[in-house]
């Protein structure tokens, strides 16, 4: 019996995830890559186009800035969910295999939660993101307050534990 498609996605970026987490590196990102083509995303090229598309994502976000218009999360297409859901996988399942790629999907999370003014994933894109920021040690401390604070009240308006979950995690970093 045959699957909807939407489910037979949802069970491959869940696939790939576990194979990335899991070490599977090369597996990983085998099912990874089917799944960005499904849901309509590319993967950069390797070494500099990775570095420039992180450079114009976190242009993009700074652009934007950190207030987000909240709408009703049933509003956002369902390929905008889908590829969330994508990038919040890349973003946190690549961090230990290869930082510059997962900074660039966790950039673009960043860019689409804030795009679709989904709370939940705005609140868990800025609380991921305080790790990110936190990596450039005492410089950067003015601006991952500033994010942390963000995300804290972004997460204080859902009621889902995983934004102040990853927030507390971050700030621990």
């Amino acid at each position: 019996e045959s699957m909807p498609p939407a489910r037979a996605l949802e069970l491959r970026r869940r696939a790939g995830e576990q194979l990335l987490r899991a070490g599977q590196f090369v597996d990983g990102m085998t099912t990874m890559r089917q799944v960005l083509a499904a849901a309509g995303m590319t993967p950069p090229l390797r070494g500099r186009s990775t570095l420039t598309s992180l450079a114009w994502e976190r242009a993009r976000w700074r652009l934007r800035g950190l207030s987000l218009r909240e709408r009703d999360p049933s509003s956002a297409p369902e390929a905008d969910l889908v590829r969330l859901a994508v990038c919040r996988t890349l973003s946190s399942s690549l961090a230990v295999h290869d930082v510059p790629l997962a900074a660039l999907f966790q950039a673009r999370y960043l860019n689409l939660a804030f795009k679709t003014g989904h709370a939940y994933h705005a609140a868990c894109a800025l609380a991921a993101e305080v790790a990110f920021a936190s990596a450039g040690g005492e410089p950067a401390r003015a601006r991952t307050e500033k994010l942390a604070n963000a995300a804290q009240a972004l997460a204080l308006k859902t009621p889902e534990a995983l934004p102040r979950g990853l927030l507390a995690l971050s700030r621990g970093i």
